[in-house]
């Protein structure tokens, strides 16, 4: 019993340590939402209103705006789902989220300089 507890604990901690797909995010607050004249988030790819999202660029992932004050919650996922079974751990970076979780991609070979 006091093993199952101290695993229990462990695992609790390393919980707490680690950073979840699924986490919130402040946006910056320039430009006319700064100033109060826009409400909703400013992201690198233009000014959401709360509840619209937009997908990130770099990842397999969406941006969703939360309230007026730019907080908004970034969801993402690093590697295709398992019983995708595919041959390569990658993620399709320019597909729309969630369909790009469960797309298999192939990488290509980066030129040697």
């Amino acid at each position: 019993m006091k093993y199952i507890c101290g695993m229990g604990m462990v695992l609790f901690g390393l919980a707490m340590c680690v950073s979840a797909l699924v986490h919130m995010v402040r946006m910056e607050k320039d430009g006319k939402a700064a100033r109060k004249l826009e409400k909703g988030c400013q992201t690198p790819l233009g000014h959401i209103r709360p509840g619209e999202e937009i997908n990130d660029e770099k990842t397999c992932g969406i941006f969703v705006c939360q309230d007026d004050e730019g907080n908004g919650l970034y969801q993402f996922c690093q590697s295709p789902v398992n019983f995708a079974n595919c041959e390569y751990d990658l993620v399709n970076t320019k597909g729309k989220f969630p369909d790009c979780c469960w797309q298999c991609v192939k990488g290509i070979k980066c030129p040697v300089t």
